[in-house]
Order: C-alpha cells, then structure tokens, then sequence
C-alpha cells in the first residue's frame, strides 16, 4: 500500500524533502457508496464518514474530507486534537484514507492530483503566543504520496487546481505575519518538480 515517507517542503527558498512517519490508514481497498445528500457534502456509510467532498472535471475521481474526531468523540470544528481524514473514491472504489488534523477545501483534477487546506489544531498556547494564525496546505498525488506542504502563519483562506494538475494555488487571510499576510502562492507541478510563486491580494 502506498504511503506517505517524504514531504517536498517549501523551506528557506527551496523545496527540500524530508522523511515522516506514515500517516495512511491501513484499511484495505473497499467497495463503497458514496451519497452526495447536498451540493458538496457527501455520506460514506460503510466509513462512518459525513463531510465535504469535491468531483474531478471528469468524473472519475471523489474526494471527500471530514473536519472531526472521526475515530473518538466525533468532536467537529475547531479543536485541540483528534485528526480528522481526507479520503479518495475513483468510482466506488475507496482508494486510500489520509488523517489530517482540519482538512478542509479540498479539490481534485482529472489525473487524481489532489489540493487541500488543513486549517490545523489550535490550542491555549497557541492563543496565548499569538502563534493561533496558521494551515497548512498540501499536494497529494493519486496514490497518496504527498508531493508538498507548506505552513503558513496565516489562516488560509481557498485553495484550487487546475483541470490537468499541472497548476495549484493556494491564498491566505490576513495575519500578523507581514510575510503570510493576504498572499496568493502558486504551485506549477511537473511529476516531482514543483516551482513556486507569490502574489499579494
């Protein structure tokens, strides 16, 4: 089963990779039945999961995230701890189940390249250090290996890719943080290769 090893993360002007744990469930592949019940929210009976979801332009891919305690006491919204999941359908097949603390926002291409907020825990200390303003937004490709990630000490606000998968881009609120503060981040993805640039709002 594929899992997540290395992130290419945007460190001190260049994308460096560095090893993590694994963060994939175990689950094996399933069959499954998706519900789509409003515009953008979805039920997955056979996981327990009730979240947000977004379709390829082409229809082959789902994605779906929960922003919750999925495995303990259900808790949604902002919270302290209990990950909530990012998960892949490529028609009924449930492909792979990511955690995440707060994924959110999340879309799609037509090659299964995948774009996503996690908007993050925060805690008393955080409010307390004024260190409260932060996500994390990341590229996932279709076999569940995160190409990218990178924090931001801002919250974030949207997120979007491109039909092919060959662009991303993410923007943030206001913070602080001159640096973070209303910025526009684009990502062009060749396989591996990711360049980056900034833009103010």
């Amino acid at each position: 089963m594929p899992g997540v090893r290395c992130l290419r993360v945007w460190h001190a002007g260049r994308i460096v990779a560095i090893n993590i744990r694994d963060i994939m469930s175990q689950a094996k592949e399933q069959i499954v039945t998706a519900s789509e019940f409003s515009k953008g929210l979805i039920d997955i009976r056979e996981i327990d999961l009730i979240g947000g979801c977004s379709r390829s332009p082409n229809g082959r891919y789902l994605l779906c995230w929960e922003d919750k305690d999925y495995k303990g006491k259900k808790r949604g919204g902002q919270r302290s701890s209990g990950n909530g999941r990012l998960v892949l359908l490529e028609g009924s097949r449930l492909l792979w189940q990511l955690e995440f603390e707060r994924p959110n926002d999340g879309v799609v291409a037509n090659n299964g390249v995948i774009a996503i907020n996690d908007w993050l825990f925060r805690t008393n200390k955080d409010y307390n250090k004024g260190t409260h303003l932060k996500g994390t937004f990341y590229l996932i490709s279709a076999n569940g290996e995160v190409l990218l990630a990178e924090t931001f000490r801002a919250n974030l606000d949207k997120c979007g890719i491109s039909p092919d998968g060959t662009k991303a881009w993410c923007s943030t609120a206001t913070s602080n943080f001159k640096e973070h503060s209303r910025i526009v981040v684009n990502y062009e993805i060749n396989g591996t290769i990711i360049n980056r640039s900034v833009s103010n709002l």
